[in-house]
């Protein structure tokens, strides 16, 4: 007679690998897709061990912010920025400023800094990966029912490749900004010559010819201006007509200034000879804008100013001159205050 059949009695040393096997899945979960087998040995020594071990991370060091940012370490790579911009302004400003601190101690303070941005990461790096693992593991197991559920929540918040290839493109496109900026960038060697500016018609004043005593302006360029109705007698006027301006500054505005030397017109009215009065030309002004403020500038001083449009070869021009005067030394004195309004003078005879 067949004995009856007795189940088999379970063996309870078996569970006592459960709680590891457990939480070997969960850090493989937290952990990620890469690199899951070298952080599973060293995770399961800080679970051994209530001190804290130290374990060289090259890639925490070398490759800090990247890596932070890859393992979702938002508070580690908020911290380590702020300490380089505060240590880099505590040096490199308040030390400036307060301490007066020397190039050389400046540049070993810069050194040291360097040197604790790629060890402090490398050295600590594992230790900040392990407590945000245990953190987001107890956050799982809170808002769920069962290991396989903590195991795929966990896995959705890990790095996941896509995410590496993502860091990897950001970082090539910034190395491709950067250095296509300083290769497109201003070469001293490459810089053309400017084109030359257009000439204008500029009215060489006395100042700039640096006579003291002189009665015309020579300008670089002039256009005819119409020819004044002279009556049939003309006589030299044996008095040079002189004028002795005060310095003044290179115009802007293309001006023409008429450079026929002044002469002293007569001529017969009833039998009597009459003299033809004096005017003293400011200039041509190929902008109607600084004629006015010209022709403004002048009525301010108290000179008998009048304006003109006149068509030249060059095109539309505004006339502005002070007159007329009865006499060659009155016409002079008008051409000394329009000098100090540091403007051109030349006195004429119409």
């Amino acid at each position: 007679m067949p004995s009856p059949h007795v189940p088999p009695v379970a063996d309870k040393t078996t569970l006592d690998t459960s709680r590891e096997s457990a939480t070997q899945a969960l850090y493989r979960a937290a952990i990620g897709p890469l690199n899951a087998d070298y952080y599973l040995p060293i995770f399961s020594g800080f679970e051994s061990t209530t001190k804290i071990a130290l374990r060289w991370n090259t890639a925490a060091s070398l490759y800090t912010l990247n890596w932070m940012l890859f393992r979702r370490l938002w508070r580690a790579a908020s911290i380590y920025v702020g300490a380089l911009v505060g240590t880099t302004l505590l040096v490199f400003g308040l030390g400036r400023l307060v301490f007066n601190l020397s190039t050389e101690l400046e540049l070993v303070l810069a050194i040291a800094m360097l040197m604790l941005s790629f060890v402090l990461p490398g050295l600590f790096g594992n230790t900040w990966l392990h407590a945000d693992c245990r953190q987001r593991m107890a956050q799982a197991l809170n808002h769920t029912t069962s290991l396989q559920q903590a195991c795929d929540r966990l896995a959705a918040q890990s790095s996941s490749r896509n995410r590496f290839l993502s860091l990897i493109a950001i970082n090539l496109a910034t190395i491709g900004a950067v250095a296509g900026h300083f290769l497109t960038g201003d070469n001293p060697q490459q810089i053309s010559e400017p084109p030359p500016s257009p000439i204008t018609e500029t009215a060489l004043t006395p100042a700039m010819l640096g006579v003291s005593d002189v009665s015309v302006a020579l300008p670089v360029a002039q256009a005819p201006e119409p020819a004044p109705v002279v009556a049939p007698t003309i006589e030299p006027d044996p008095t040079p007509v002189a004028i002795t301006p005060e310095p003044a500054p290179v115009q802007a505005e293309a001006v023409v200034t008429d450079p026929q030397p002044a002469q002293t017109i007569q001529s017969v009215k009833n039998g009597k000879s009459v003299t033809a009065p004096y005017y003293v030309n400011v200039g041509l002004f190929a902008n109607a804008d600084n004629a006015k403020r010209a022709h403004q500038r002048l009525k301010a001083a108290g000179l008998p100013v009048t304006t003109t449009a006149l068509n030249t070869t060059k095109g539309q021009r505004s006339r502005v001159r002070v007159g007329p005067y009865s006499s060659n030394a009155a016409a002079n004195e008008a051409a000394r205050s329009i000098l100090a309004l540091e403007l051109d003078a030349v006195v004429r005879q119409q």
